[in-house]
């Protein structure tokens, strides 16, 4: 008993404080690495692609130079008239902005990707802000909206047969469901995705969903059984 309620906690916490210190350590070379190649760079879409490269390592360790990074990259992509490097640039400081939790100054960035990619053919781009938009309106609570975008990266996901964005988008659209205590359409969507899932021999993307089926499972036996703690009150005080 002791050891399921003290040590074992104990040890989770300090693993996963040994394998976040890893992973920072190892985004921090990665980050001194790129750092040094671009002092050495003729402004060119190489050096374009490797300042994007830099802003995504900079992403979950500082949003700001996440950012910073990838305005860069935009500048020196429209000076060269290099689109992609632009429209990925873009997408970049959208997910910074998103990683340092300033949700409305990420939005514009990425309509302007979506926007654009859709109408230059870039559908793989567009797919990736969709799917970044749809994070950032779920993450604030507009559900409705983040449903739309993962709705579209559906569609687009399924025209470009990536299997491994339907199941995303699946998921995701169930995360809204869940998220709105719609347990019975979340749970739709997590076993469409999981099949898509087994069907690919994604084993990640089977976990996720294994683990959102059952914890909509859970939410839906707790919400009941307070809202049935909820009527017997009432009934109670109607008694009173």
């Amino acid at each position: 008993m002791y050891l399921q309620r003290y040590l074992i906690p104990i040890l989770f916490i300090l693993l996963s404080c040994f394998f976040t210190t890893v992973q920072l350590y190892a985004q921090q070379t990665k980050i001194d690495s790129l750092l040094r190649v671009l002092e050495e760079m003729d402004n060119d879409t190489n050096k374009v692609n490797t300042l994007i490269g830099l802003a995504l390592a900079y992403t979950n360790v500082d949003p700001e130079l996440s950012i910073s990074s990838a305005e860069e990259s935009v500048a020196l992509a429209r000076e060269l008239n290099f689109e992609r490097g632009v429209l990925a640039g873009l997408n970049q400081v959208g997910l910074g902005y998103y990683r340092a939790g300033d949700y409305k100054a990420a939005l514009p960035y990425l309509d302007e990707v979506v926007a654009t990619a859709k109408d230059r053919g870039y559908p793989k781009m567009a797919l990736r802000s969709l799917n970044l938009k749809g994070a950032v309106y779920k993450t604030t609570g507009n559900f409705d909206q983040a449903a739309t975008c993962y709705f579209e990266v559906l569609n687009l996901a399924q025209e470009l047969r990536n299997s491994t964005m339907i199941t995303s988008a699946l998921g995701n659209i169930g995360n809204v469901h869940l998220y709105q205590d719609d347990y019975e359409q979340a749970l739709a969507y997590y076993q469409r995705a999981l099949e898509v899932d087994r069907v690919i021999g994604y084993e990640l993307g089977e976990a996720i969903n294994l683990g959102n089926i059952g914890l909509t499972y859970i939410e839906d036996s707790f919400t009941g059984l307070l809202q049935r703690r909820l009527g017997d009150s009432n009934e109670e005080v109607l008694a009173f």
